[in-house]
Protein backbone atom coordinates (compact mmCIF):
# COMPACT_ATOMS: atom_id res chain seq x y z
CA UNK A 1 0.00 0.00 0.00
CA UNK A 2 1.52 3.19 -0.96
CA UNK A 3 1.52 5.98 1.63
CA UNK A 4 -0.65 8.35 -0.66
CA UNK A 5 -3.61 5.47 -0.26
CA UNK A 6 -6.58 6.06 0.81
CA UNK A 7 -8.41 3.94 3.08
CA UNK A 8 -12.04 3.50 3.46
CA UNK A 9 -14.85 1.26 4.82
CA UNK A 10 -18.14 0.65 4.38
CA UNK A 11 -20.69 -1.64 5.84
CA UNK A 12 -23.92 -2.94 4.92
CA UNK A 13 -26.50 -3.74 7.40
CA UNK A 14 -28.69 -7.23 7.08
CA UNK A 15 -31.57 -7.99 8.37
CA UNK A 16 -34.03 -11.31 8.36
CA UNK A 17 -37.17 -9.80 6.57
CA UNK A 18 -40.71 -11.09 5.30
CA UNK A 19 -39.47 -14.19 2.79
CA UNK A 20 -36.23 -15.47 2.73
CA UNK A 21 -34.56 -12.39 1.39
CA UNK A 22 -33.10 -10.59 3.58
CA UNK A 23 -33.03 -6.11 3.77
CA UNK A 24 -30.34 -4.00 3.79
CA UNK A 25 -29.99 -0.29 5.19
CA UNK A 26 -29.24 1.98 2.52
CA UNK A 27 -29.49 6.27 3.22
CA UNK A 28 -28.69 9.00 0.54
CA UNK A 29 -25.26 10.52 0.88
CA UNK A 30 -24.88 14.01 1.23
CA UNK A 31 -22.07 14.93 0.14
CA UNK A 32 -19.50 14.41 -2.36
CA UNK A 33 -17.88 12.23 -4.03
CA UNK A 34 -21.38 10.59 -4.44
CA UNK A 35 -23.63 12.86 -3.25
CA UNK A 36 -26.98 11.89 -3.88
CA UNK A 37 -26.61 8.35 -4.26
CA UNK A 38 -27.97 5.49 -2.11
CA UNK A 39 -25.30 3.50 -0.17
CA UNK A 40 -24.50 2.16 3.22
CA UNK A 41 -22.67 3.88 6.20
CA UNK A 42 -19.07 4.22 6.05
CA UNK A 43 -16.22 6.96 5.28
CA UNK A 44 -12.38 7.03 5.80
CA UNK A 45 -10.28 4.59 8.12
CA UNK A 46 -8.30 6.72 10.97
CA UNK A 47 -5.18 6.24 11.37
CA UNK A 48 -4.35 3.18 14.35
CA UNK A 49 -7.85 2.33 13.31
CA UNK A 50 -8.60 -1.62 12.07
CA UNK A 51 -11.44 -2.02 9.83
CA UNK A 52 -13.91 -3.74 11.81
CA UNK A 53 -12.89 -0.26 14.18
CA UNK A 54 -13.89 1.92 11.41
CA UNK A 55 -17.31 0.08 11.06
CA UNK A 56 -18.65 0.41 13.80
CA UNK A 57 -18.04 3.60 14.50
CA UNK A 58 -19.38 4.54 10.90
CA UNK A 59 -22.07 2.68 11.90
CA UNK A 60 -22.74 4.16 14.80
CA UNK A 61 -22.15 7.56 13.87
CA UNK A 62 -24.37 7.89 10.90
CA UNK A 63 -27.33 5.48 12.04
CA UNK A 64 -27.13 5.49 15.58
CA UNK A 65 -26.85 1.37 15.04
CA UNK A 66 -24.28 -0.60 17.50
CA UNK A 67 -23.01 -3.75 16.53
CA UNK A 68 -20.51 -6.19 18.05
CA UNK A 69 -17.15 -6.92 15.96
CA UNK A 70 -18.36 -10.89 15.98
CA UNK A 71 -21.88 -9.62 13.65
CA UNK A 72 -19.17 -8.31 10.72
CA UNK A 73 -18.00 -9.88 8.30
CA UNK A 74 -15.66 -8.44 5.49
CA UNK A 75 -16.96 -9.65 1.92
CA UNK A 76 -15.07 -7.59 -0.44
CA UNK A 77 -11.88 -4.97 -1.05
CA UNK A 78 -12.68 -2.75 -3.63
CA UNK A 79 -9.17 -1.27 -5.31
CA UNK A 80 -10.37 2.15 -6.93
CA UNK A 81 -8.12 3.79 -9.38
CA UNK A 82 -9.15 7.58 -10.59
CA UNK A 83 -8.05 7.25 -14.53
CA UNK A 84 -6.26 10.76 -15.52
CA UNK A 85 -6.97 12.00 -12.30
CA UNK A 86 -3.94 13.64 -9.98
CA UNK A 87 -6.40 11.78 -6.89
CA UNK A 88 -4.64 8.91 -5.33
CA UNK A 89 -5.83 5.15 -5.22
CA UNK A 90 -8.19 4.25 -2.52
CA UNK A 91 -8.92 1.14 -1.41
CA UNK A 92 -12.32 0.78 -0.17
CA UNK A 93 -13.09 -2.64 2.77
CA UNK A 94 -16.71 -3.97 2.22
CA UNK A 95 -17.98 -5.00 5.25
CA UNK A 96 -21.72 -6.97 6.05
CA UNK A 97 -23.20 -6.42 9.82
CA UNK A 98 -25.75 -9.20 9.98
CA UNK A 99 -28.71 -8.38 13.43
CA UNK A 100 -32.31 -7.82 14.24
CA UNK A 101 -32.12 -3.86 14.51
CA UNK A 102 -35.90 -2.72 15.01
CA UNK A 103 -35.05 0.53 16.43
CA UNK A 104 -35.48 4.02 15.49
CA UNK A 105 -32.41 5.14 12.95
CA UNK A 106 -30.87 8.41 13.68
CA UNK A 107 -28.28 9.62 11.34
CA UNK A 108 -25.85 12.49 11.61
CA UNK A 109 -26.49 14.31 8.27
CA UNK A 110 -24.07 12.73 5.91
CA UNK A 111 -27.06 9.86 5.33
CA UNK A 112 -30.88 10.91 4.61
CA UNK A 113 -34.03 8.72 3.82
CA UNK A 114 -32.11 6.09 5.88
CA UNK A 115 -34.44 3.36 5.00
CA UNK A 116 -34.58 -0.87 4.65
CA UNK A 117 -34.45 -2.55 1.09
CA UNK A 118 -35.32 -5.80 0.53
CA UNK A 119 -32.15 -7.01 -1.42
CA UNK A 120 -33.60 -8.23 -4.32
CA UNK A 121 -35.52 -4.72 -4.71
CA UNK A 122 -32.61 -2.14 -4.02
CA UNK A 123 -32.79 0.40 -6.96
CA UNK A 124 -29.37 -0.11 -8.95
CA UNK A 125 -29.58 2.70 -10.80
CA UNK A 126 -29.61 4.82 -7.76
CA UNK A 127 -26.30 3.08 -6.62
CA UNK A 128 -22.90 4.89 -7.13
CA UNK A 129 -21.49 3.81 -10.51
CA UNK A 130 -19.05 1.96 -9.15
CA UNK A 131 -21.16 -0.07 -6.39
CA UNK A 132 -23.09 -1.28 -9.07
CA UNK A 133 -20.52 -3.42 -10.54
CA UNK A 134 -20.14 -5.29 -7.45
CA UNK A 135 -23.27 -4.93 -5.32
CA UNK A 136 -25.15 -8.22 -6.59
CA UNK A 137 -22.57 -10.56 -7.39
CA UNK A 138 -21.17 -9.77 -3.13
CA UNK A 139 -25.11 -9.90 -2.05
CA UNK A 140 -25.79 -13.05 -3.93
CA UNK A 141 -22.50 -14.68 -1.83
CA UNK A 142 -21.99 -13.14 1.67
CA UNK A 143 -19.85 -16.01 2.68
CA UNK A 144 -17.29 -15.33 -0.17
CA UNK A 145 -14.30 -12.86 -0.04
CA UNK A 146 -13.73 -10.97 -3.12
CA UNK A 147 -11.43 -8.47 -4.60
CA UNK A 148 -12.79 -6.33 -7.20
CA UNK A 149 -10.58 -3.31 -9.09
CA UNK A 150 -12.24 -0.82 -10.45
CA UNK A 151 -11.27 2.56 -12.33
CA UNK A 152 -13.81 5.74 -11.84
CA UNK A 153 -13.42 8.54 -13.74
CA UNK A 154 -15.58 11.75 -14.24
CA UNK A 155 -15.74 12.42 -10.65
CA UNK A 156 -17.68 9.69 -10.26
CA UNK A 157 -19.95 9.58 -12.63
CA UNK A 158 -18.55 6.45 -14.77
CA UNK A 159 -16.73 3.17 -13.59
CA UNK A 160 -15.43 0.35 -15.35
CA UNK A 161 -14.72 -3.24 -14.01
CA UNK A 162 -11.12 -3.77 -14.60
CA UNK A 163 -10.38 -7.32 -12.72
CA UNK A 164 -12.82 -9.04 -10.15
CA UNK A 165 -11.19 -12.39 -8.00
CA UNK A 166 -12.28 -14.90 -5.41
CA UNK A 167 -9.95 -14.31 -2.36
CA UNK A 168 -9.38 -15.94 0.97
CA UNK A 169 -11.14 -13.68 3.66
CA UNK A 170 -8.61 -11.91 5.42
CA UNK A 171 -8.03 -12.18 8.95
Amino acid sequence: MSKQEQRWAVVYCLRPSEGSCPSVLLGRRTRNPVQGCLVGPGGGIEDGETVQQAVIRELKEETGLDVLASDLRRVAELHLTFGHSQRPPAVVHVCLAFGTWDCPLVGNGELDGLRWYPVLDVPMGQLPPADSLWFRSVMRDPDGYRRFDIEVTNGYETAKLLAEERRPRPL
